[in-house]
């Protein structure tokens, strides 16, 4: 969101291609995602940003969540 020149927030519009849709089906619990690493490195050879639904739903553990972040791939929680 950018601001107006009055302080109120501004959405701006883009653009976006989806470049492929990976569906994990696996419980919170479990670290071993094969579509997540699939992702990943789509997302790093083509530069695209990841986009996760929940990010609540992918691991209930902060340590991969942090793996995640330091994967040097963009990426946004919907």
């Amino acid at each position: 969101m950018g601001l107006r020149q009055n302080g109120r927030p501004q959405r701006r519009q883009r653009r976006a291609k989806v470049v492929e849709t990976f569906v994990e089906v696996e419980s919170g619990k479990i670290n071993t995602r094969p579509q997540l690493q699939k992702a990943l490195h789509l997302a790093k050879v083509t530069g695209a940003t990841l986009v996760i639904a929940k990010l609540d739903r992918l691991s209930r553990n902060a340590a991969f969540l942090l793996t995640l972040r330091d994967s040097g791939v963009v990426f946004v929680a919907a």
